[in-house]
C-alpha cells in the first residue's frame, strides 16, 4: 500500500490531536472544582427571632456543608453596619466581614459583599463563631453570650461547618 505525504500529514494531524484532547481532558479533571457558597447577615430586625422571642443578628445559613480538598469560595453579604466574622480555629480560618454602608440622611443599610476563597483539608465538624460582640437582642444579647461550645448563640452567630 502506498501512502500519500497528505495521508500520513492527515494521521499524524489526528493522532496529535487525540493527545492534545485526552492531555487537556485529564488537566481538566485534574483541578478540583470550586464550591461556591453564599451566606447573608442580617441584622437584628432582619435577623431569625430567639427563645427570647427577640431578633437577633444572624448569618443565614448557619450551618453547611463542604467537600474536603475542593476550594470553597465563600461570598458573605452583609446587610448590618457592624463589621462580623467567622471563625473557625480547627479549620484555620478567621474571616472578618466588612460592615454594610449607611444610605446617607437615613437609617438604611447598603449590603457590603466580603468573597474569601480557602481549601478545608480536614475532614470533620467543626464550629464556627463571631468573635465580634455585635447583638443587641432587645438590650439582652443573649446570643452572644460564652457557652460550653464557644461564643454565640448556633444558628444565629454561630453554626457549623461539615466537611466530607
Amino acid at each position: 500500500m502506498k501512502y500519500s505525504a497528505m495521508t500520513a500529514l492527515a494521521a499524524i494531524g489526528l493522532v496529535t490531536a487525540m493527545i492534545t484532547t485526552a492531555g487537556t481532558a485529564q488537566a481538566q479533571q485534574a483541578q478540583p472544582e470550586v464550591q461556591h457558597l453564599t451566606l447573608y447577615v442580617m441584622p437584628d430586625e432582619m435577623g431569625l427571632v430567639g427563645p427570647d422571642k427577640q431578633h437577633h443578628d444572624s448569618f443565614l445559613p448557619s450551618s453547611f456543608v463542604l467537600k474536603a480538598g475542593e476550594p470553597v469560595q465563600l461570598t458573605i453579604v452583609n446587610y448590618d453596619d457592624t463589621a462580623h466574622s467567622i471563625t473557625a480555629p480547627d479549620l484555620g480560618l478567621n474571616i472578618v466581614v466588612k460592615p454594610g454602608t449607611h444610605v446617607a440622611g437615613s437609617d438604611q443599610v447598603t449590603p457590603v459583599t466580603t468573597t474569601f476563597t480557602f481549601t478545608p483539608t480536614k475532614k470533620g465538624q467543626f464550629r464556627w463563631h463571631c468573635i465580634f460582640p455585635c447583638d443587641k437582642g432587645g438590650g439582652k444579647g443573649w446570643a452572644m453570650k460564652p457557652a460550653f461550645d464557644g461564643q454565640d448563640g448556633d444558628g444565629f452567630m454561630a453554626g457549623y461547618i461539615e466537611v466530607i
